[in-house]
C-alpha cells in the first residue's frame, strides 16, 4: 500500500516550509495518483477521530450488529484518546460507564475497550479528502496513501482549543 514518489527534497526545505511544503506534495500528487490508490478494504463503517466520540462510535457500531472487521478508526495522533487526556477534572463517564472519572480516565476506558475487540486503529494518519462515494483518503507512514471505501463515515474529530490570537475574529471575547 505504498505509493512512490521521486521527489529529493533536502532537510533544510523541509524546516523551512514544513506543512505547507507537505500540503503542496499533497495536492501536486493527488491528482495522478487518484486513480492507482490501493483500497485498503471495504469497509461498512469508517470512523474519522479517535477521541472518546471516535472510539464509541466505533464500538456502538460492533454493539449493533457491524462485524468488527468491517470498522475501522482513523486517528491523526500517536494514540487513541483525544484531546481529554488534558482534562484533569471529574465529570466524565457517569452515563456511560456509571461513575465519575477524569478526561484521562474516561479516554483510557474506551481504550482499553477498543482493545478488547478487532476493531482496526491506524494511528499516525491524517484524512485528506471524503468523496461523494463515501471513499476516505488517507495517508500515513506504514501504508502511503490509502482510499477506504466505506458504507458509512462518522466524523468525530473533537475540538481543540484555541487562544483569542489564533481566531481571526474581531472582539475582546469571541465564542
Amino acid at each position: 500500500f505504498f505509493v512512490v514518489v521521486n521527489l529529493e527534497i533536502s532537510e533544510a526545505l523541509i524546516a523551512e516550509f514544513g506543512l505547507k511544503f507537505k500540503r503542496l506534495a499533497a495536492d501536486v500528487c493527488y491528482d495522478s495518483y487518484m486513480e492507482d490508490l490501493p483500497e485498503l478494504t471495504g469497509r461498512k463503517v469508517a470512523v474519522i477521530g479517535g477521541g472518546p466520540a471516535g472510539m464509541a462510535a466505533a464500538l456502538s457500531a460492533k454493539d449493533n450488529g457491524v462485524p468488527e472487521e468491517n470498522i475501522i478508526v482513523l486517528e491523526r495522533d500517536v494514540r487513541l484518546g483525544g484531546i481529554l487526556e488534558q482534562c484533569i477534572h471529574t465529570g466524565f463517564g457517569l452515563t456511560y460507564f456509571g461513575e465519575e472519572l477524569s478526561g484521562p480516565e474516561y479516554a483510557d476506558r474506551f481504550v482499553k475497550l477498543m482493545d478488547e475487540t478487532k476493531i482496526a486503529v491506524k494511528l499516525n494518519t491524517m484524512v485528506l479528502n471524503i468523496t461523494k462515494e463515501n471513499q476516505v483518503i488517507a495517508t500515513n507512514k506504514e501504508d502511503g496513501l490509502i482510499t477506504i471505501n466505506a458504507k458509512a463515515i462518522i466524523l468525530a474529530m473533537g475540538c481543540r482549543e484555541r487562544p483569542r490570537g489564533a481566531l481571526d475574529i474581531a472582539g475582546s471575547r469571541p465564542a
